[in-house]
């Protein structure tokens, strides 16, 4: 993942005036929401610029620049991020927990997620429960907790996370596709039918929480993905295919 580009924009250059309070990564600004919310509100503030939303850290290396660059500072606080834990999980309390976007839509989890230690639980009561079914970021160690959505001892900032407006698109993987079973596949979007290559950028970019897309020239297909850090047992041989990402 390339976590910085050198074409100053509007984006970057207010990110930058934020100072300390702000980390420009991966051709997104992350910021710290200026009031307290319940963590039903997935919006909870990253409303001061287009495209925010609440966090979704779906790289190991996004978590760790956004600890080094902005938490860090912060010692234990801990920040409100868009992962949700579905209901209708039944096998325990690390089961099902998602990346939400602020329509209550899911794409899935990465598998390299860096829980805190002993995290999730579920607490006060071991097993699924419906007491902790969101989730924060811990700004010293870069940890994810689950949490309590509604109970207002757990009003907290929010970790937000603001897109450029126009994203660029760079090969990642060629000769490479996404296998089937990876998590990372946005439920719904596989195989679209596009002219050419430059469709399936829009469709990503137009797709709140895309982040990247498989592209099959032969097939004239487009596949899009929450993320492009794409493990081995992830990705197959396809030589028409090209995976991209930002």
């Amino acid at each position: 993942m390339h976590l910085t580009v050198a074409l100053k924009t509007d984006l970057r250059t207010w990110c930058d005036a934020q100072g300390k309070n702000a980390t420009y990564i991966a051709q997104r600004c992350f910021t710290i929401s200026k009031t307290n919310t319940y963590m039903t509100n997935l919006l909870s503030g990253c409303e001061e610029k287009p495209k925010g939303r609440m966090a979704m850290l779906t790289s190991p290396l996004i978590m760790s620049q956004v600890k080094v660059n902005l938490t860090s500072q912060f010692g234990l606080e801990r920040f409100q991020v868009s992962l949700r834990q579905k209901y209708s999980s039944t096998n325990g309390p690390s089961d099902n927990f998602m990346w939400t976007d602020k329509n209550n839509i899911t794409y899935g989890l990465n598998s390299d997620l860096k829980w805190t230690p002993n995290e999730p639980n579920d607490w006060p009561t071991t097993g699924e429960n419906q007491e902790e079914d969101c989730a924060d970021f811990t700004g010293e160690t870069a940890g994810i907790s689950d949490s309590q959505c509604t109970d207002p001892a757990y009003l907290r900032r929010a970790l937000c996370e603001y897109r450029e407006p126009s994203m660029v698109f760079i090969p990642y993987f060629v000769g490479q596709s996404v296998s089937s079973s990876s998590t990372a596949i946005i439920s719904g979007q596989t195989d679209i039918k596009v002219i050419q290559l430059e469709h399936c950028a829009i469709l990503c970019h137009v797709f709140e929480v895309c982040e990247a897309f498989v592209y099959k020239k032969t097939q004239l297909t487009c596949t899009l993905l929450f993320r492009v850090d794409l493990t081995a047992t992830e990705r197959i041989a396809l030589d028409e295919a090209t995976i991209y990402g930002y």
